[in-house]
């Protein structure tokens, strides 16, 4: 009798090692801006539904978690000219005027920082940097609002 339930036992737990996982033909996986969708061949249709926009159908259901994102007021931004060899101008329209305008080489390193108080225009003076591509970044309230390649001849 203790064989029959070893057997049994064993037998058993192999199957609760399998359980996590589908057997079939083929499935596929897409993404896009908003909405992913994964898929199944041959997958009963098992449902989840909610009130706003989240369903989830099938073996692949996944823990959701929702978390609230917080919006960072975006900045109209307009560095020109580009491509350059003396000068950059950079002007904003929207937010708060204290921004701060960093621009970094392709290594990520900062190579000038400039702020603006009182205005949404800003002349940036290039000549001290060598020819190539550049990151331009401003900052509003210490958080990236905008990025911007600009090249320099």
């Amino acid at each position: 009798m203790k064989q029959h339930m070893l057997i049994f036992i064993l037998t058993l737990s192999t199957s609760v090692i399998f359980a996590q996982e589908a057997i079939s033909s083929g499935g596929d996986s897409f993404s896009g801006t908003t909405v992913g969708v994964d898929f199944t061949l041959g997958e009963p249709a098992i449902e989840t539904h909610s009130g706003t926009v989240v369903m989830t159908q099938g073996f692949q259901q996944t823990k959701l978690q929702i978390i609230g994102v917080r919006e960072i007021d975006q900045l109209e931004l307009e560095v020109f000219p580009n491509p350059t060899s003396d000068y950059i101008q950079v002007s904003w329209v929207g937010g708060a005027n204290a921004v701060t305008v960093d621009i970094f080489d392709l290594n990520g390193r900062l190579v000038k920082s400039e702020r603006a108080q009182a205005t949404n225009r800003l002349t940036i003076d290039l000549t001290d940097l060598q020819s190539g591509s550049y990151v331009v970044q401003v900052r509003q309230s210490n958080q990236i609002n905008s990025s911007v390649l600009i090249q320099k001849f």
